[in-house]
């Protein structure tokens, strides 16, 4: 009973930090469906994962970002209600190799729209 509310309150509060473009995404059925399964996988086992999320916010990581040794690409969007920019810069700061792509009038869900590119992104090979 407990995860169901956990999650059940997870989706509730979704709502809240969705950007203007991130509800035109979620008006798309194809893609609000797609949102809705791999949102399901994601808390099969439970909500511990989007717990530990929120309390990087406010506590001390476990990994230095400086100690990380390979490229980092990091996506988002410049109207991320869930995650600000600011998050995006200081991690672009902090991380020796990372390359920061800021997408202007994307929210959270930008992913959805640019999976094509950034799958590419990920499998090229680097130098």
């Amino acid at each position: 009973m407990v995860r169901e509310t956990v999650i059940a309150e997870l989706a509730s509060s979704f709502e809240n930090f969705l950007s203007a473009r991130d509800r035109e995404l979620m008006s798309d059925e194809r893609l609000s469906t797609a949102f809705a399964t791999s949102m399901q996988e994601a808390l099969r086992q439970g909500a511990t994962g989007a717990e530990w999320d929120n309390v990087a916010w406010v506590g001390p990581w476990e990994v230095d970002p400086a100690s990380l040794n390979c490229p980092v690409l990091l996506w988002y969007g410049n109207e991320d209600l869930f995650v600000p920019p600011g998050t995006a810069e200081w991690l672009r700061d902090h991380i020796p190799d990372a390359q920061l792509v800021l997408r202007c009038g994307e929210g959270h869900l930008g992913f959805m729209e640019h999976a094509a590119e950034k799958l590419h992104a990920l499998t090229e090979p680097t130098s």
